[in-house]
């Protein structure tokens, strides 16, 4: 977390002062020593009515608001900071009877408005705690000793995790699961949409049969100096090779050869070694694949280009993805048999997703020309966007006016920050932003 600049605000957060000054020692007698003492701006005493009217205002200032309560909240702020506690230490029985104690009127601000109050200061910002080659074999128990070592090593606490974001393997997820416990464990979004694609890819054997027939002439390529040097005279374009590790490369790799296709037939037949070009047909079939694949290649190009992506917008994509495969995809009839369990898998694994994050629920998105493609993934969004500016619907006079208000703002861009627009409108619709404080 590092400290955004400061401001001349009212709720600044800053080590709490106050208004002392200290004495020289006495001269005189034996009370030879300093003390402290409240600086007074006068220095009789004050009468009855004076001091009513000091300790009302003195308990008005501690309401929810208030200068002295906005002071407090601070203080209880630095200390959690200072002290590295916990946030939830203001919610501990003995912590709520201090204050109840010493200030009967004072709001004691929870976990969430602590967090929020913390987070109106400082930006999240990612660190790399630890990278580790494991020598031993990759188990469960392996990986919990090297957490467990990298906890000790920075002094984190094991219940200060909140979550911890892996792949699919079945060995870190069960070290996740018997070190952190299972509610702690978020499966990556994108890496279970590149497994998504394999899996379905893999069942249908025609398809599966094809994708190695262009992996085949592709390590040709990749291992014949004479053949690349033939191909790299007539094409400015390289073959890309698939790689079971690197997410949506089947694609790329199946673009790339249907858009060189023409300079790899011209180049094999000059080769007696080469495999043998595919058929026409198969070449067809191979852009269906592409067009079956182009929403996750866009899903995971997205994903991977964000800094934090929340757990909502993998439930986004489950729905813009199912919706994509709902229009009738295949394009070429006389293939559609052949795509067919591909594709149903594909629907019932973004099904499947979709209920998943229902349960379990800083790059900028490139607005280029791009997002017009029907293709595109958030095509469906566009089209939601453009429905409901053309049937604006009339909202009851029973509504409450800020949430009539803010349904007939236009949608935000998809380049716009939601949580700038939140700290600009908060003032405007107070109630809403409470609401989305606490989702």
């Amino acid at each position: 977390m590092v400290e955004k600049p400061a401001s001349s605000t009212s709720d600044e957060m800053a080590a709490p002062s106050t208004n002392v000054e200290r004495l020289p020692p006495s001269t005189g007698g034996d009370e030879a020593t300093s003390a402290m003492v409240v600086e007074h701006s006068n220095s009789s005493s004050p009468s009855p009515s004076t001091s009513t009217a000091v300790e009302e205002d003195s308990l008005s200032a501690l309401d929810e608001g208030g200068a002295k309560s906005v002071s407090v909240t601070n203080s209880i702020v630095y200390m959690l900071v200072k002290d590295n506690m916990p946030l939830w230490s203001t919610e501990k029985d003995g912590f709520k009877l201090l204050m109840k104690t010493v200030a009967p009127k004072y709001k004691i601000p929870s976990r969430k408005t602590i967090t929020k109050l913390i987070s109106s200061k400082y930006d999240l910002e990612s660190v790399t705690l630890g990278v580790l080659e494991l020598q031993e074999r990759h188990t469960s128990e392996n990986i919990i000793g090297w957490l467990n070592n990298l906890l000790v090593k920075w002094g984190i606490e094991k219940n200060q995790i909140i979550l911890v974001v892996t792949d699919n393997g079945a060995n870190i997820k069960n070290a996740v699961y018997n070190f952190f416990g299972k509610d702690k464990h978020l499966p990556c979004f994108a890496h279970t949409l590149n497994l998504v694609v394999q899996n379905a890819l893999d069942d249908t054997n025609d398809i599966a049969n094809l994708i190695n027939e262009i992996k085949r002439l592709v390590s040709f390529f990749k291992h014949s100096v004479a053949a690349t040097d033939e191909f790299n005279k007539i094409s400015k374009l390289k073959l890309k090779q698939s790689v079971p590790t690197r997410w949506n490369s089947i694609y790329y790799m199946l673009e790339r050869f249907i858009i060189c296709s023409d300079n790899i037939a011209s180049t094999i037949v000059k080769f007696h070694n080469s495999p043998p070009m595919i058929f026409g047909t198969q070449l067809f079939i191979a852009k269906e694949i592409m067009f079956l694949l182009k929403p996750f290649e866009a899903a995971t190009k997205e994903l991977c280009g964000q800094n934090y992506v929340t757990a909502s917008k993998g439930r986004v994509f489950g729905y813009f993805i199912y919706s994509y495969y709902s229009r009738s995809p295949i394009q070429n009839t006389s293939f559609e048999l052949l795509l067919q369990k591909p594709l149903a898998l594909l629907k019932k694994k973004i099904t499947d997703i979709r209920t998943e994050c229902s349960e379990s629920s800083s790059s900028n998105i490139d607005n280029s020309s791009d997002d017009e493609n029907p293709d595109n993934l958030w095509s469906v969004h566009k089209e939601l966007v453009s429905k409901k500016a053309v049937n604006e619907p009339m909202y009851s006079n029973e509504m409450p006016t800020d949430l009539k208000h803010y349904l007939n703002q236009p949608t935000l861009s998809l380049g716009d920050d939601i949580l700038k627009f939140w700290d600009t409108h908060g003032p405007i619709y107070p109630s809403l932003k409470k609401v989305v404080e606490l989702t």
